[in-house]
């Protein structure tokens, strides 16, 4: 039901955004992601490509992805660049996208890691120095993300 009532609010928005005469496809959110040394993909991350782990045949359900079942034609980023520098790790990678929304999915956040689920394939994703500390807060392009779930 979920992924129905989903499908039915993106139908929406891009009927919208057609009215407003601002194409989706032009709408682009930043996004990051951390990679850690361990992950199977790393030497991927590395050179600035993600993909999915079923880039053809795996399931396109973004809740199931979201609680665990990461055999999906997505992958996980975050509009936090903390969030994704946890993940990285000390000597892992961080990516950097800049992604177009009709791309991005959203989920209930259950981790509160401001998760966005990007359909497909990534190429050239910047690789950014992974720097602990504190950095500024994450919550203007989260609250975007938030209103403009798909």
């Amino acid at each position: 039901q979920r992924y129905m009532l989903r499908s039915l609010i993106a139908r929406l928005t891009s009927t919208i955004l057609h009215h407003l005469h601002v194409p989706s496809h032009r709408r682009f959110l930043i996004l990051y992601r951390g990679i850690d040394t361990s992950h199977p993909s790393f030497p991927l991350a590395s050179s600035g490509v993600v993909l999915p782990r079923r880039r053809l045949l795996g399931h396109r359900n973004p809740d199931r992805h979201n609680r665990g079942d990461t055999l999906s034609v997505f992958t996980s980023w975050t509009t936090c660049k903390d969030t994704a520098i946890i993940h990285a790790g000390p000597r892992g990678v961080l990516l950097e996208k800049k992604i177009p929304q009709y791309r991005i999915y959203t989920t209930i956040d259950e981790w509160a890691e401001r998760e966005a689920l990007v359909k497909g394939a990534i190429y050239n994703a910047y690789v950014l120095p992974v720097t602990h500390g504190h950095h500024s807060p994450c919550t203007v392009q989260s609250k975007y993300l938030e209103k403009n779930a798909v």
